[in-house]
């Protein structure tokens, strides 16, 4: 189901309504399953459903996405003249209007990124929903670090107390007078 349900959004989702989505019934059947019955709420006979309808769900809940994006750029500092730009990748990126829905809801500028092209891998795959591989890709075909090689990226101090720090303090007024 949360696969028929992903593949719906992707091929028939949208993040901006339209008048005509009202009228466009969009079946909600899976690939091979034609001919069930109506499954889906408020369905016709054919299973199909209205594309406003899944218009509706989606920018619901990419509603509460932007909230939740807004908070966090909020408490990370990013407001101002910092952060003025969001940029969007992974297979939710792909959603049509999305851009769109996230500079209107967020007051600030938005993109869609794609990876970039590598060598030897299909141009299907330079899409947003393929950032993860390209990205594990450029992770293993990278040198690795050897952990056992880095240092301590810390300094030793040391705490007076007591008698040390009176030491201390008569030695800095001893060098400096």
């Amino acid at each position: 189901r949360r696969f028929q349900a992903e593949r719906l959004k992707c091929v028939n989702g949208s993040a901006i309504a339209s008048p005509a989505d009202h009228r466009e019934m969009i079946p909600v059947n899976a690939p091979g399953e034609e001919g069930m019955g109506p499954i889906a709420r408020h369905a016709d006979d054919k299973n199909r459903i209205p594309r406003a309808e899944l218009v509706s769900v989606t920018t619901a809940q990419l509603g509460r996405l932007m909230e939740e994006i807004a908070k966090s750029l909020k408490a990370l500092g990013f407001s101002g003249q910092r952060g003025q730009q969001v940029v969007f990748t992974g297979g939710g990126a792909e959603l049509v209007g999305l851009a769109d829905y996230a500079q209107s809801a967020l007051g600030r500028l938005a993109r869609i990124s794609r990876p970039p092209q590598l060598p030897g891998l299909a141009e299907a795959h330079v899409k947003p929903g393929f950032a993860t591989l390209t990205g594990l890709v450029l992770y293993a075909a990278a040198d690795p670090v050897d952990i056992r090689s880095i240092g301590p990226s810390y300094q030793t101090a040391t705490r007076y107390s007591g008698l040390g720090l009176v030491n201390r303090v008569y030695r800095a007024v001893k060098e400096y007078f």
